[in-house]
């Protein structure tokens, strides 16, 4: 029985020295690092070369010669063309509205009887003043004699009567509300029949065959797009994707003291043509946020790449000698499918590009692009 009882205990510790060995052999296994597969990402190959940059801006579209047309005269309105109303066009001289002219053409007769009979004095008195010569036969009369004082206020009631005479005809010619230029009505404020008194609002009419559109440039967008003049050419772009071509109209003389800031205002030639055409086309209408685009003069070492590239910080991520490396860039142009950069350190050198960066990448960190990736890297162009 105590051989049979030492056996068992023997055989009992070498199980258990060899669970014991066993289990920190796992245990090692477990703590011992494990190489990590490198990170695999997709690149594209950027190659800076010289390009002509194109300069985006917000604008503000804004109406020419916007004019506020109200009645000079009162009274009941008595014609109305029905053709013309808001989004019409009206040529200059077009008759907008007629006011009942009766009560100043009245005024006008009465006005030129005042002046007739104003001059019939003054010649009656120059009669008298010549008879009154004739008779005194070089005697000295005195002012009064020679008639002067009564013939001095006789033209100043002439020149009165003149006056008022002007003043009806001008009234009369109110009447007839026109079309001060080529215009395109924006608002109306009347109806057929209604009683105007003077200063009421009729119309609101704006210049039809142009549009202004203002611009602020930033000092580093002016330097970009170098020497701007009268006339130089600009495209504006509108939400929808329309777009018009445009020319700088004048340069602001001034600089915004806020934003320190300078305007260009350009202009856009007939801009509400498709208010009465039945294309798909969109008008150009004032009070619009669009954009303003303009080629610049040439730069050095201008990199493009894909949209999804930047990070959210605006920086780029780079694989050099299989590491990752965050680059600094100028952003000259953000598109919906491409960038516009220069690299802030040395900027002419080629560059390979993450195309999709993580928010986990770190710098240093190792990576690989797989054979098939590195083929089919591109080369973005302008």
């Amino acid at each position: 029985m105590k051989a049979l009882a030492w056996k068992l205990l023997v055989v009992t510790l070498f199980i258990g020295v060899v669970l014991w060995l066993l289990s920190a052999e796992q245990q090692q296994l477990e703590q011992s690092p494990t190489p990590q597969a490198a990170l695999q990402v997709s690149v594209v190959t950027v190659i800076p070369a010289p390009a002509h940059i194109s300069t985006r801006a917000t604008g503000l579209t804004q109406a020419r010669w916007l004019t506020e047309v109200s009645a000079a005269v009162g009274g009941r309105v008595s014609d109305f063309p029905l053709e013309i109303q808001p989004a019409s066009f009206t040529a200059q001289g077009t008759l907008l509205l007629a006011i009942d002219d009766v009560p100043y053409q009245a005024q006008l007769a009465t006005s030129s009887a005042q002046v007739a009979q104003a001059e019939l004095e003054v010649a009656r008195l120059k009669h008298e003043q010549y008879v009154a010569q004739q008779i005194s036969q070089g005697s000295k009369l005195s002012a009064f004699g020679r008639f002067e004082p009564h013939l001095k206020a006789a033209q100043a009631n002439l020149a009165a009567a003149q006056a008022e005479q002007r003043r009806a005809r001008q009234q009369l010619q109110d009447t007839q509300v026109l079309s001060p230029f080529d215009a395109v009505v924006i608002e109306q404020h009347v109806t057929p029949g209604q009683w105007l008194n003077v200063g009421d609002p009729l119309y609101r009419l704006a210049a039809s065959e142009v549009l202004d559109v203002e611009v602020e440039l930033a000092w580093s967008a002016w330097q970009r797009i170098g020497a701007l003049a009268v006339g130089s050419p600009a495209q504006i772009l509108a939400r929808d994707g329309s777009a018009w071509p445009a020319k700088v109209r004048y340069l602001s003389p001034n600089v915004d003291p806020h934003t320190r800031q300078r305007s260009v205002i350009l202009e856009v030639a007939k801009p509400y043509q498709a208010l009465t055409t039945d294309s798909n086309e969109q008008p150009l209408l004032p009070g619009q946020f669009v954009t303003a685009e303009f080629l610049g003069r040439e730069l050095s070492d201008i990199a493009y790449a894909p949209a999804s590239a930047l990070t959210e910080d605006g920086s780029l991520w780079t694989v050099q000698r299989g590491e990752l490396k965050r680059e600094s860039i100028e952003l000259l142009d953000e598109q919906p499918q491409r960038l516009t950069f220069r690299f802030i350190q040395a900027p002419a050198e080629p560059r390979q590009v993450v195309r999709f960066p993580l928010s986990s990448m770190l710098e240093g960190q190792r990576v690989s692009v797989s054979s098939t990736q590195a083929e089919q890297h591109e080369e973005l162009q302008p």
